[in-house]
């Protein structure tokens, strides 16, 4: 798969197809039968939170992401139990996005972040492949929530096994997602990693949500689960051989108030089949006050028996200037480094 683009040929055609578009720039066509949306995201932002400490001094950062979906009705299927399946599809690109989430070039290089094809059906849900939004993020987003923080607490030193730059969102990735009424299942398989990864062998991913709405309280509970195998090769050079997590989390609404929790334990089992493990828990309370979010959250990761290795206390206030529109200023204390740092951000989606 090429993850790389050349910028200029895209924003050119990004301008071109956007002269037709609507207000923000995304559905570049539709017909009876077809779609194609352009979307992306801008931020700036300016702090000292990349070397995570109060004496490195304050850094700019600028970021972006630039995505195409489109979707095709499927005619050979009418009159048929598969009546109404489409055909869908993702390419999604960024530059220089959030730490931990992403590779972040200086050179500016666009990277793939979603690459995806596949075959939508009401009934029977969605079947893709390639880079998809793998299941556990429908645990993980409860609390990644943040205009300029990634907690970071699920898939711990996933990268010993999956050395993609980009885990959670691997290559040669089947999936299937099906949703029902309030649940929502997903799960997927991972052969390899294509060229991104010479560790992993293969993976798998599943995932349960339910949403519960009475009046002003909204109540999703969810449940997701991880296993990923090392090659051969990589356990006969004495790597580790296996990462397996299970995250259970939380996300609560009532009116104006969001309060969010995800816990794991996950288990990291070495070429001699000796193992670590790891409890980890990340939580978040957020209150919106018209245009103005205020945000405070909490997150750690303890080895069991051993060490706490990261625990974090954050406070965020986001300000919304027009729709889909943000300034932020994010406050971070690192309780086991004992280190401070702050960021200042300007977002803009479109």
């Amino acid at each position: 798969m090429n993850n790389k683009i050349a910028f200029a040929p895209l924003a050119a055609a990004v301008v071109i197809g956007g002269l037709s578009c609507a207000a923000h720039g995304q559905t570049v066509y539709k017909d009876a039968d077809n779609t194609l949306d352009i979307y992306g995201r801008l931020q700036a932002q300016v702090g000292n939170d990349w070397e995570r400490s109060e004496d490195s001094g304050a850094d700019t950062h600028m970021g972006g992401r630039l995505g195409i979906s489109m979707s095709r009705a499927l005619s050979a299927f009418d009159d048929s139990p598969l009546e109404g399946t489409r055909v869908v599809g993702k390419y999604e690109w960024q530059v220089n996005t959030e730490k931990y989430e992403t590779n972040t070039n200086a050179d500016g290089t666009w990277n793939a972040r979603y690459a995806y094809l596949g075959l939508s059906n009401k009934k029977y849900g969605d079947l893709l492949f390639g880079r998809t939004q793998n299941p556990l993020w429908q645990a993980i987003k409860i609390t990644y929530k943040y205009m300029n923080w990634v907690p970071n607490t699920n898939s711990y030193l996933l990268t010993r096994i999956d050395n993609s730059y980009q885990f959670n969102r691997q290559d040669g990735t089947i999936q299937w997602n099906f949703s029902h009424g309030n649940h929502l299942f997903e799960a997927a398989y991972v052969m390899g990693n294509g060229n991104a990864s010479d560790k992993v062998d293969d993976g798998t991913m599943a995932s349960y949500r339910y949403t519960y709405k009475s009046g002003d309280i909204t109540l999703i509970p969810v449940l997701a689960y991880s296993d990923f195998n090392a090659s051969q090769a990589s356990i006969e050079d004495k790597n580790e051989k296996e990462h397996q997590q299970i995250i259970g989390g939380l996300d609560f609404y009532y009116g104006d108030l969001n309060i969010g929790f995800t816990a794991n334990h996950q288990i990291l089992t070495d070429y001699d089949n000796s193992e670590r493990k790891f409890n980890g828990f990340d939580g978040l309370v957020a209150y919106d006050m018209g245009r103005t979010r205020l945000t405070l959250g909490y997150s750690s990761i303890q080895e069991v028996s051993v060490t706490r290795k990261k625990e974090d206390w954050r406070a965020e206030l986001r300000y919304r200037l027009a729709s889909q529109t943000y300034l932020s200023a994010t406050y971070l204390s690192d309780r086991v480094k004992d280190e401070n740092s702050y960021v200042f951000g300007l977002r803009f989606y479109f």
